[in-house]
C-alpha cells in the first residue's frame, strides 16, 4: 500500500517546532522583565547599605560629641545602649567626675542566671544609673537606631568578650581616654563593626559580608560572623 506523501510530511514534521522563532517583540518583553527583577534586588542592596551606614554615621556623631562633652564638662560621659528596646535606642549621659570610680564587676550573660540573681543585678545597675543623667537637647531621631539594622553586641577588648545583656554602655573620660570596645551592627546583608580606640579618635570599620548556608537561621549566621570578627581582632 502506498504511502501519501501528506501523511509523511504530517508524521515526520516535529510538532513542538516553530518557524517564526521569538518575535520581537517577546524578545523586548523578555529583556525588560529582566531589567526589571535585577533593579529591584539592586535596590534592595542599595538600600540596606544605605541604612546601615546611616547608622554607623549616627554612632561616629555620637561617640565623637561624647569625646568632646566629657572634656569640656569635666565629667564621665557614657554612651548607654537598649539592646532589648524595640526599636532598638541608646542614650547619652553625663556622670560624676573624673575621680569617679566605676565598679569593676562584671555580669554573666542573663541565660545562664535566674530569676532572682536578674533581679539582684538588675538593682545594682539601677543604683549605678543615679550617678548619671541623660543629656536631654539631642533629638531622639538621632537616638535611635533604624528598625532594619541591628545593634548585635558590644565587644569589651580588656575582657575579651561580647556583652549583649544589662544595657551595655562605652565610656569617656575627661583625660580623653575612652573604653576600647567593638560596636556590631548588623542588616540583613552584612556587618559593619566600628572599633573604638581607648586614646585615638579614629574610628576604624570592619565589613563582612553575611554567608548564607542551608539550613541556618539569619540570627544564627549574624552571631558566628560577629564572633568571628571579634576573635580575628583579637589575635
Amino acid at each position: 500500500m502506498r504511502t501519501s506523501t501528506c501523511m509523511t510530511k504530517r508524521i515526520t514534521k516535529p510538532l513542538f517546532l516553530s518557524n517564526t522563532g521569538f518575535t520581537l517583540i517577546e524578545i523586548l518583553i523578555a529583556l525588560a522583565l529582566m531589567s526589571l527583577v535585577f533593579s529591584f534586588a539592586l535596590n534592595y542592596n542599595f538600600t540596606s547599605r544605605q541604612a546601615l551606614e546611616g547608622e554607623v554615621k549616627k554612632l561616629e556623631r555620637a561617640i565623637n560629641y561624647a569625646s568632646d562633652e566629657s572634656s569640656l564638662r569635666n565629667k564621665v560621659i557614657r554612651l548607654k545602649f537598649k539592646l532589648e528596646d524595640s526599636p532598638q535606642s541608646f542614650s547619652i549621659e553625663f556622670g560624676p567626675d573624673d575621680n569617679f570610680v566605676l565598679p569593676a564587676k562584671k555580669y554573666p550573660e542573663k541565660d545562664t542566671l535566674t530569676e532572682s540573681q536578674i533581679a539582684q543585678i538588675e538593682e545594682e545597675l539601677k543604683k549605678l544609673d543615679k550617678n548619671f543623667i541623660p543629656i536631654t537637647d539631642i533629638n531622639k531621631e538621632n537616638l535611635t537606631f533604624d528598625e532594619n539594622v541591628q545593634i548585635l553586641g558590644i565587644g569589651i577588648l580588656e575582657d575579651r568578650k561580647i556583652i549583649f545583656d544589662f544595657y551595655p554602655s562605652v565610656h569617656f573620660y575627661p583625660s580623653g581616654e575612652k573604653d576600647a570596645v567593638v560596636i556590631f551592627l548588623a542588616s540583613d546583608e552584612e556587618i559593619i563593626a566600628i572599633v573604638v580606640s581607648p586614646f585615638l579618635a579614629t574610628i576604624d570599620k570592619i565589613y563582612k559580608t553575611l554567608e548564607f548556608r542551608d539550613g541556618d537561621e539569619i540570627d544564627e549566621i549574624k552571631y558566628n560572623t560577629m564572633v568571628e570578627i571579634f576573635e580575628d581582632y583579637l589575635k
